[in-house]
This record gives structure tokens, C-alpha cells and sequence, in this order.
């Protein structure tokens, strides 16, 4: 396949440009008075390379990459000037959505990329947004699918994938559309390490076989150096400060780039403090493990075994100052704890013990469960089976305020955890609930400002705060409770190198004052440089809750399987065959001992289910349920025969529906609301093919609700029928009349019918399918009905971030509480969070939607048609022609009633 960066343009024609890209003074900023976001920037990407590009946090790369599709100031209001030429073509010619086709891009958060339900829909509306014809839609989505190893999948839902299959996916939506070149806006940052090593190669195949130009935004750089061009370099001022080749810019640049707070690669890192026990070794700068170890393999033996000696030293330091916590007493226990989400076991049979001081890493795969062990650990959550004992005392005996002292949890989310309308306040927030005087809250409150570098943001919103900004926010707000217990759920999380670091030195230093802090994690070398135990949690079960060293000890296959990568010195010392000299420290629960530990010199972040959500199906169960889906034809199911109700034609059924209520409100009599209701019901059982049970709970509040009409209009009958009513009913002293039951009975079972009419309708149609048939048959607005899609799919987790947010709220000490006074504080403290997210996922979503191509035209050539078939028709049909036989029923019985404005 040849990738072409225009429809109109072969890619090899293309190609003869001397550069694929060409940026000239090129600033950026929202508004006229607003500072700069990107200063004069001045640039050329070369045909065929990949151009690393590094900066600290809020440095602007991001709003660089959405200059170079158009994006600023195209589809967001900016001020922005300057030229760029993609492919010799000036940028302002073409509108945001046609550069799509030359430019693809990849942003950060995979969830807010998507606005389909499954993963053949998201790719096949890509291809409609460029007006590819149907009939060659279907080999194209193929095409991408096949590029990413997605084929497989084409037919699963979005929301079963992994998060490395979402960012797959997304990479295949842009693939599709043929793009000379490719930017990746931090693809690997929610992706565990196994997971960003596979993008990593996929990208390099993708280089080699197609000669895509790349643009890389990254901080986990070791799985990318072997494939980096060029690395350029972005200021806090928005400036390209520095551009080499990535051997000579590390060597030029490094004390530039440790100010600057700037991940390096690891075997950088690494040589660097190797070179200062074997001198000489200096002329030599690896920026891959595998250069750094063919390196070390190739010196003499002198200089192996001093690299030996060194890598013993370091981790006999980490071995024997890590043993003293066993001999506290524990803060924390389990015992026999299972938990169910869904029916479903997320955490299996798990025991564990915590000791006072201790610094535990919990990692495996994501969907493993350690959110949810966190989350039963913390209190937040109550096992089904088993307990959790802290300071000895059953935690769900306990009362909300004693627990939220003795544990804290730090959410891997950090909006979730906000209170208040201010920076400094978030802090003051958790030393005024501990009582202390406004002297000293003031006072820790600008220590904690200064040492997390928030003084100059304290009167800021916390939502105005960048993610790494927010981040530490959230940490310092939970260090100031001094719980005896502190989980952090992926604490380095979108920082950077320096921030980083000082977050896990104040966790350290809390440690040091005899407390204990759990860190969720995937970074084997924060492990290795912190964490005195390390726990594996895989498919619900702990698989290894021992010292880090006895982890560095499992073989590959095991390490694969848990998604896990080894620190590198632990790679380097197994290379040269280290591990023999250490082996006379004895370790429980493991056969042999361990290698060494290596140093920190990444943070390689990646995410884990929240507690309120279904835990994602890792790759190899998805692989195993889902792959027997593509088998079969892909064709919309709606297209083949049958009488089964979900394959009718939306819009069709929808029509015969609605003219069934018009018809059935001029009717106001008992007989024919009954008859009706009786069709409609026989029509979902023997074309519907719903469930019984889901139906009768769907139909009980209507039925409820009915019931309650009748009621009311017997015991209150209108009094124009009392007057000359013939009395039915005498029980005592009540009475009630011919027509007024009558009328109460009408009004009831017209409620019912209408009901049952909507759920006909509800449970036999697919939303998705609803708005390509409106768009294609009633000529429904493109850009409505994919915002409403859009909308449709984030429904849920808004639900499901209410309640993570309660949650989170009560580990900040909010308990809740009766009274208006509370409902009217919780309605604000949530409502605001919950709409900024809102507004930020539409965001996300508009710009990934355009970044597709997308322009909202009306004509497309839609890759799933809903043709209006003679069942369509023949349904409506038949449908009138029952209601008005119900009509005939009941004027023969004489019961036949038109409604006259009865209430």
C-alpha cells in the first residue's frame, strides 16, 4: 500500500518536496494580551524521519502539533501567525479537515478520541469524512486494520479493548486516511511498559514498509531511541531552544535538560553513573538497553567485573536497609477477600499484611485489579467476602471519620479529589478539618505551595491547573491528613523528570517518619529505587508479594504475561552474569535469589480501572472472546431478511410508532387502550426478541405509574360524571360510578399502551444504526446526529465519575450528611467538576472529529446503508391495521369512546 498525503496528489510526487513540513516564525497565543504559547518557532520536518520532540510540561508541544493540521486557529478561536507548508503547500489554503488526509494525528487520552461504539464504525467514518466511495471503504478499513494488528477486532465494541488496543485503533483511524505524515501527541502515556514497547515497533514497521514522516511528542523515550532521527527541544518560553542528532544532543545537552526537568533515555542515565566506576567509558553514549549491554559485553573482563562490583554495592544498600519494617507491628490486613463487579470476580480469595514503614509497589496489567485493591483497601469499597482489618479493628465496623485517619488514597484522577475553589484552600482544606490554628494552616500551606511549585498558582482554580499541576495538588493535599496509610494510584503520572522525583522523595520522607505509602504502579524502576515490597496482582490474585529482587528474579515469559519490563540494570547485570555473586542473601517465597536493581531514570506511566468501572479485558482474554467475531461479513444486519424487529429500518419503525400513538389518543375508552396494549405486547414477544425479565423491570414503573392514575381519577372522579354516574362500586361508604371507573381505566391503560409502544421501539433499536437511518432518511444534520453518537458514548461514564468523585470526596473527610444546607453544597462541589469534564471531553472529542476529516457536510457515502425494504413497510402496516381492528372491537362492543378532551 502507498500512503498519499492528498487525494489529488501521488505520495511520490510528494515526496520530491524538500521538506514534508516547513514551519517559519510560527507563534501562537489565545488572545491578544495573553502571553505567547508558541514563540517564532522555525522548523523543517524531513520526508521519511522521525523528529523527537521534548519539552517540560505546559511548554506548548501540543498546541504546536495542532498548528501543523490546522486545527489553531481553523477550528479554535487563536490568534496565530507565521507560515506552515505541509508538502509545499501553504496551510491557510485548505480548511482543518481536508489537512487531515496529510497530516494525521494521535492525541493522549485514547477515550476521548473516539465517537463510535465499535471499532470497524470509528474506522469507516474516517473514510466517509474524505467522500471515499462505499465500495472501497470496506478493503480501506481492512487495509488500517491490518496495518495495527486490529483485523481481528474489527467487529468489538471500543470499550472492551485495552488501552493499547485503543491506541491501535486510534492510529489505524488515522492511517486510513493515508497521511504522509503522522504526529503523536503522547500515545504511550496511559499504556503500560509491554504495551508502549509494541507501539514503539509498530511505528518503526509502519517507517520502513511506508515511509511515514513522524512527529513524536514523548516522555517514556527508551522504547523510541532506536528509531529517532532528529530530537528538538521546546523552553518554558514556547521556543525551539535546541535540535541535534538524539547521540549529540544528549552529550551536548545535559545539564540543560536535567534544569529543565527533562526525562532522558535510560542507558544515558546509566552509562553516565557506570562511566564514574570504570573510567573511560565515557566516549561511548548508548541510547538503547541493547546498545548499552552489546557495550558492557564487549569490554574486557576488568571492566565487567568492575561493573559487577558496582551493581553488587548498589544492591547490597537497597537489600539490607529494607528490613527493618518487618519487625512492626501491621497498620493493615486482609483476610480472604473477594470482590464482585458485574457478577463478575475482580479480586480473588487476596491476603495480605501491612506493617508500619513500609514503602509497597503494587503493579501487574492493567485490568489486573489494583485499583480495586486499593479501593478495598482504602475503605472505599466493602468485600463480599473476607475483611480488612486496620489497626487490628474491622474496617467496616468502623466509622467513616476513624477510618479516613488511619488510610488515605490519593486517586489516580486528581479532579475528583477537589473541594474547594482555590489552590491554597485545597491544602488549608484537610489542616483545618485536623483542627489546627489558622497560624500554622497558613503556614504548612506555603510550605507545601513552595515545595510542590504551585506558590505562584495559589489563588488559581484547581481546575485551571495543568495535569501534571493537578497531580501534585492532589499529592500534597493528602500528605498534609498524615494518615497512618497512604495509596497512591499512579502518583508520577503525567510529570515530569523533577516533579517527579520530589514526589516520591516527599512519600519517602513520610516513610522515614515511620508511616507507610502504597504505590500503584508499572514503573519497575521506581520500584527497584523505593519500594521495599512489591506486590503482583494479576487477574484478581497476588502472584508475588515480596522484595522487589525476588520480581527481578522471574523469566521472561512470566514478566510478559504481567506486562511488566525489567529495570535496566537488572537487564544489564542478567548479561553479564552478575546475579551469582549475590546469591548468599536468602529470600522467602522464591526459589532463587535476586538480580540486582537498577537506577531511576524514566517514569513510565499507565493506568488501571477506576473503582467504579468495569476493569478493561486485557489483550490476551480479548483476543480469546473476541476474535471469532470477524470471522463472518461485516454487512449491517439490517439488510437481511426476516421479520425480527431489530432489523427493521429505524426511521420506518419509528414512523409506524409514532401514527400507532396518534392514532390510539383519539381513542379514550377501555377496550380499545386493552386490545392495543394486548398487540403491541404479542408483537415484542414474537418479533422483539427481548428478554421477558429485562422487559417486565422496564415496564414496571409504567405500570406503577398507571395504577396511581387510576386511583386518583376513581377517588377524585371529574364532576360532570358524578352528577349522572350509575354506581359500580360500593365498598362501605365509598362509591364509585360506571364512567368514572371507565375513565379511570382509559386513562390508565392509555399509559400503559403508550409505554409499551416506547419499549417496542427502545428495546429493538440500535442507536447508532437510529442516526445513520435519520441522516440517510430524513436528511438529519451530519454534525447533530455524530454529536449525539458522541454524547451517547460518554453517557455512562459520567454516572460512573459521580461516583468516583463520592468517593473520592469521603477520602478527603466529606462525609455525607442530611438537610438542604448538604444537598445544596454537594450539588455545587459536584456539578462543577462534572461539567468541566464534560466540557472537556466535547472538546477532545470536536478536535479528534475533525482531525478524522470530519466537516459536517450532508452528502457522504455512508459505509453502513439502511434501505427502506418492503418489511419495513409491511410492518407499519401491519401495526395500523391491528390498532384499528382494536378500534372495530371495541365500537362493536359499544365501548368505543373519542376523545373529547378528557383528562
Amino acid at each position: 500500500m502507498v500512503l498519499q498525503t492528498h487525494k489529488d496528489q501521488p505520495a511520490d510526487e510528494t515526496f520530491k518536496s524538500s521538506a514534508a513540513i516547513e514551519v517559519r516564525d510560527l507563534t501562537l497565543q489565545y488572545e491578544e494580551e495573553a502571553p505567547l504559547v508558541l514563540n517564532r518557532i522555525t522548523f523543517d520536518l524531513i520526508p521519511g524521519e522521525m523528529l523527537l520532540l521534548l519539552g517540560p510540561s505546559g511548554s506548548g508541544k501540543s498546541s504546536l502539533a495542532l498548528c501543523l493540521n490546522g486545527i489553531y486557529p481553523q477550528e479554535i478561536e487563536s490568534l496565530v501567525t507565521g507560515n506552515v507548508r505541509i508538502w509545499g503547500r501553504p496551510m491557510v489554503e485548505q480548511s482543518a479537515a481536508l489537512h487531515a488526509q496529510a497530516v494525521g494525528i494521535v492525541f493522549q487520552d485514547v477515550d476521548s478520541q473516539f465517537c463510535m461504539l465499535t471499532v470497524e464504525e470509528e474506522v469507516a467514518f474516517c473514510l466517509e469524512n474524505v467522500e471515499c466511495p462505499q465500495e472501497r471503504i470496506r478493503s480501506r478499513m481492512d487495509e488500517a486494520l491490518e496495518m495495527v494488528d486490529l483485523l481481528p477486532y474489527r467487529t468489538a465494541q471500543i470499550h472492551t479493548l485495552s488501552g493499547g488496543m485503543k491506541q491501535r485503533l486510534a492510529i489505524a483511524c488515522a492511517l486510513a486516511l493515508r497521511p504522509g505524515i503522522l504526529v503523536l501527541d503522547e500515545p504511550t502515556a496511559n499504556l503500560d511498559p509491554v504495551a508502549t514497547r509494541n507501539l514503539a515497533q509498530l511505528i518503526s514497521s509502519l517507517r520502513k514498509k511506508h515511509g511515514i514522516t513522524v512527529l513524536l511528542i514523548e516522555h517514556q523515550l527508551d522504547a523510541w531511541m532506536a528509531d529517532i532521527d532528529r530530537i528538538a527541544l521546546m523552553d518554558h518560553e514556547g521556543q525551539i531552544c535546541r535540535m541535534d542528532e538524539p547521540g549529540m544532543f544528549f552529550s551536548m545537552y545535559h545539564a540543560e535538560l536535567e534544569r529543565m526537568g527533562i526525562w532522558v533515555p535510560g542507558p544515558v542515565t546509566l552509562q553516565r553513573q557506570l562511566s564514574e566506576c570504570v573510567p573511560g567509558s565515557t566516549e561511548f553514549l548508548p541510547l538503547t538497553a541493547e546498545e548499552l549491554i552489546n557495550y558492557w559485553i564487549s569490554r574486557s573482563a576488568l571492566e565487567q567485573g568492575q561493573v559487577s562490583h558496582y551493581l553488587r554495592e548498589r544492591a547490597e544498600q537497597s537489600l539490607y536497609s529494607r528490613g527493618e519494617e518487618e519487625r512492626r507491628a501491621p497498620v493493615l490486613e486482609a483476610h480472604g477477600m473477594t470482590f464482585y463487579r458485574h457478577d463478575r470476580p475482580v479480586i480473588q480469595d487476596v491476603s495480605l499484611r501491612v506493617r508500619a514503614g513500609e514503602f509497597i509497589a503494587i503493579t501487574g496489567p492493567n485490568g489486573a485489579g489494583k485499583s480495586t485493591l486499593a479501593g478495598l483497601l482504602s475503605g472505599l469499597l466493602t468485600p463480599k467476602e473476607g475483611r480488612v482489618l486496620a489497626g487490628g479493628e474491622d474496617m467496616s465496623l468502623l466509622p467513616e471519620s476513624v477510618i479516613r485517619k488511619r488510610v488515605g488514597l490519593v486517586f489516580q484522577h486528581p479532579e475528583h479529589q477537589f473541594v474547594t475553589d482555590k489552590v491554597s484552600e485545597e491544602l488549608a482544606f484537610g489542616l483545618r478539618l485536623q483542627g489546627k490554628s489558622e497560624e500554622e494552616v497558613q503556614l504548612r500551606t506555603a510550605e507545601l505551595l513552595a515545595e510542590f511549585r504551585l506558590s505562584h498558582l495559589a489563588n488559581y482554580s484547581p481546575y485551571a491547573l495543568s495535569q501534571g499541576q493537578k497531580r501534585r495538588l492532589s499529592v500534597a493535599a493528602m500528605l498534609v491528613e498524615e494518615q497512618l496509610v497512604l495509596i497512591c494510584d499512579e502518583p508520577t503520572y503525567g510529570q515530569d523528570a523533577y516533579a517527579s522525583l520530589r514526589l516520591l522523595e516527599a512519600l519517602k520522607a513520610r516513610v522515614r517518619q515511620g508511616l507507610t505509602v502504597i504505590m500503584i504502579t508499572h514503573d519497575m524502576e521506581w520500584v527497584r529505587a523505593y519500594a521495599t515490597r512489591v506486590i503482583v496482582v494479576m487477574d484478581g490474585k497476588i502472584e508475588l508479594n515480596d522484595r522487589p529482587s525476588a520480581l527481578w528474579h522471574w523469566p521472561e515469559e512470566r514478566l510478559a504475561e504481567a506486562k511488566l519490563v525489567l529495570p535496566l540494570e537488572v537487564q544489564l547485570a542478567r548479561a553479564l552474569d552478575t546475579d551469582t555473586s549475590i546469591r548468599t542473601e536468602k529470600f522467602p517465597n522464591t526459589a532463587e535469589a535476586p538480580v540486582h536493581h537498577s537506577s531511576v531514570n524514566e517514569a513510565l506511566t499507565s493506568s488501571d480501572e477506576p473503582l467504579t468501572r468495569t476493569n478493561e479485558a486485557n489483550a490476551s482474554t480479548l483476543e480469546a472472546g473476541s476474535a471469532v467475531k470477524s470471522a463472518g461479513s461485516a454487512s449491517d444486519p439490517a439488510q437481511r431478511g426476516g421479520w425480527n424487529l431489530h432489523h427493521m429500518n429505524p426511521s420506518i419503525k419509528a414512523l409506524a410508532v409514532t401514527l400507532g400513538v396518534v392514532l390510539l389518543s383519539f381513542a379514550f375508552d377501555p377496550v380499545t387502550q386493552l386490545s392495543a396494549l394486548m398487540v403491541t405486547i404479542l408483537l415484542t414477544a414474537c418479533f422483539g426478541q427481548v428478554s421477558w425479565r429485562r422487559w417486565v423491570l422496564l415496564f414496571a414503573p409504567f405500570l406503577i405509574m398507571a395504577l396511581g392514575y387510576v386511583w386518583t381519577a376513581i377517588v377524585f372522579p371529574r364532576e360532570s360524571i358524578v352528577m349522572n354516574d350509575e354506581v359500580w362500586i360500593r365498598i362501605g361508604g365509598f362509591e364509585a360510578g360506571r364512567e368514572t371507573v371507565l375513565t379511570a381505566l382509559s386513562l390508565g391503560l392509555r399509559t400503559l399502551t403508550f409505554s409499551a409502544l416506547s419499549l417496542l421501539f427502545i428495546l429493538t433499536t440500535d442507536p447508532v444504526k437510529l442516526m445513520f437511518s435519520l441522516m440517510q432518511q430524513c436528511r438529519l444534520s451530519p454534525k447533530l446526529a455524530y454529536g449525539i453518537m458522541a454524547g451517547y458514548r460518554f453517557l455512562p461514564l459520567f454516572r460512573e465519575e459521580l461516583a468516583t468523585m463520592q468517593q473520592a470526596h469521603r477520602m478527603r473527610g466529606i462525609q455525607r450528611e442530611k438537610g438542604i444546607r448538604f444537598i445544596l453544597h454537594a450539588f455545587k462541589r459536584y456539578s462543577i467538576p462534572l461539567l468541566a469534564s464534560s466540557i472537556r471531553k466535547s472538546e477532545r472529542v470536536a478536535v479528534a472529529m475533525v482531525s478524522r476529516g470530519f466537516t459536517g457536510k450532508r452528502h457522504r457515502d455512508f459505509y453502513l446503508k439502511l434501505q427502506v425494504r418492503w418489511q419495513d413497510w409491511t410492518f407499519l402496516c401491519v401495526l395500523l391495521a391491528a390498532i384499528s381492528i382494536c378500534f372495530i372491537l371495541a365500537d362493536q362492543l359499544g365501548y368505543l369512546e373519542w376523545y373529547g378532551g378528557q383528562l
